[in-house]
């Protein structure tokens, strides 16, 4: 356990006033950044014992990147969430058939790799795209994501790694996969599989010479954070947790596919994402196992060759988005049951008859026949939405041999769209040694304040009930357990 995880939390639970219904403020020290997962702060529950909200810190990894793991989210959890789903267009104009999302402090960011280059657009109030140019944008060869460590920005590329704009890791591995959480920097390298892990303090410059080396099977996809473990999957479906120095294989690959896609912390587990059952896998104290119940398939598709690629909580909700057919699910915890919320493309017509949209169309063209395939890249909130990209199976051009597509069916790959219900506010918030969140809610609009400072309001779902709190538990909830000792004052 890292000493410098450890958060002294002091509750103030106040009802100020007939129509405050959640007033919490929150001391928090936090020690040093360290990238460890912060967890949960509370959950408020009715007396039937069913969740009205919450708070935490988001934190999730999809498919090479960790998202946005310095958020701090209140949520007012709607009974009968109805979204307003609203396309805001392809950022990258349209032969770039690829996004994927990340937030930056303030800002949401789309980003396209072209060839060698990196595009980067950022989302502005008027829900308008408009091209980023900051220090960090300027990679080598390769965008592997950022993260926000000690209110900085920790910047993952092809063969390098900057922290504040400085190269910190020049590598002479060739380009590699990053993550860093619990103190410690992880560092997988191609050819041979191999993955490194050292100490880091934000600042340092990174050298292997005391790294922990592992030879591992396949190449890393996803990281995730268990408590103290780390978590890693590989694309043959080797499932590693690491601790203290030791990597522990929990899954050998049996040659057949099996491959985790994205990794969140969800109450007392971690979700993994899976191929082919286009399902979730659960890690918890008693190992890796399949998650019940499984993500339903509609009727009118083959339920072969399905990947959930991307998890995320928005609204106390779980969220999920699956290839093939670009479907974004949700789950309710307490009724224990899945529900699809949209599917993000509107063509073709979902079939039995394709495995993968166009497939039968593809089948004599010089490309993989599930090139024209629909994925949902990024779930990502921001503000008070979800925002969800797409990409065609990995974001290459529309191609004059298929002509079995019109300009309005290629226009659905590389757009992003946001998912809007009323009762959540997601903000980036300063790393402090010691810090004050507040979180207030009424009937018009919920907020969260750091040290008297507003960090964002966004409005009350009209369905939101003030009489149905009861009570405020704290230290848990949906984001997982907080890794700290909590007093209530």
């Amino acid at each position: 356990m890292l000493k410098s995880t450890a958060v002294l939390l002091s509750f103030t639970l106040l009802f100020v006033t007939p129509s405050l219904a959640i007033d919490v403020s929150i001391i928090v020290t936090l020690g040093e950044d360290r990238g460890q997962a912060l967890g949960s702060l509370f959950e408020a529950r009715g007396r039937d014992g069913d969740v009205i909200a919450g708070a935490g810190f988001d934190d999730a990894h999809s498919t090479y990147l960790r998202d946005n793991n310095r958020q701090v989210v209140f949520f007012l959890k709607s009974p009968s969430p109805r979204p307003t789903i609203t396309n805001l267009g392809k950022p990258f104009g349209p032969e770039n058939n690829g996004t994927r999302l990340q937030v930056a402090d303030d800002m949401l960011l789309a980003f396209h790799r072209a060839g060698n280059a990196v595009a980067f657009q950022s989302l502005n109030k008027g829900n308008m795209w408009a091209p980023i140019e900051d220090q960090w944008t300027q990679t080598a060869n390769a965008f592997g994501g950022i993260q926000s460590v000690a209110n900085k920005l920790l910047v993952f590329e092809g063969s390098r790694i900057r922290y504040d704009g400085n190269v910190i890791y020049d590598s002479q591995l060739g380009s590699g996969r990053y993550y860093y959480a619990n103190g410690s920097l992880f560092l997988y390298h191609f050819k041979p599989d191999r993955l490194y892990v050292t100490e880091w303090e934000p600042g340092e410059t990174v050298t292997l010479d005391e790294a922990h080396v592992f030879d591992i099977v396949g190449n890393v996809f996803t990281y995730g954070t268990y408590d103290d473990e780390v978590l890693v999957t590989t694309n043959v479906g080797e499932f590693y947790s690491y601790k203290e120095g030791a990597l522990t294989r929990h899954r050998l690959t049996d040659g057949k596919s099996w491959q985790g896609y994205s990794m969140l912390r969800y109450y007392d587990k971690v979700l993994i994402g899976h191929y082919p059952s286009g399902s979730l896998y659960q890690y918890d104290a008693n190992g890796l196992q399949p998650f019940e119940p499984a993500i339903p398939f509609p009727d009118s598709v083959s339920s072969n060759a399905r990947e959930a690629q991307t998890l995320a909580i928005y609204g106390g909700y779980l969220y999920v988005g699956v290839w093939p057919w670009g479907e974004v699910w949700r789950f309710d915890h307490e009724e224990n049951a899945w529900s699809l919320v949209s599917r993000v493309f509107d063509q073709p017509e979902m079939t039995k008859d394709d495995q993968e949209p166009f497939a039968r169309a593809m089948a004599n063209k010089p490309a993989p026949y599930n090139y024209w395939g629909q994925r949902v890249t990024s779930l990502t909130n921001f503000e008070d939405s979800l925002f969800v990209s797409t990409m065609n199976k990995q974001g290459q051009p529309h191609l004059p041999v298929h002509d079995f597509m019109d300009v309005e069916t290629v226009d659905q790959y590389g757009a992003i769209h946001k998912i809007y219900v009323p009762g959540q506010i997601t903000a980036a918030f300063e790393w402090k040694e010691q810090t004050t969140f507040r979180f207030v809610a009424d009937e018009d609009s919920i907020s969260i304040y750091q040290d008297g400072k507003s960090l964002g309001t966004a409005r009350t779902d009209p369905a939101f009930d003030s009489e149905r709190v009861l009570n405020i538990e704290l230290g848990t909830g949906i984001y997982g357990p907080l890794r700290a000792e909590a007093v209530r004052q």
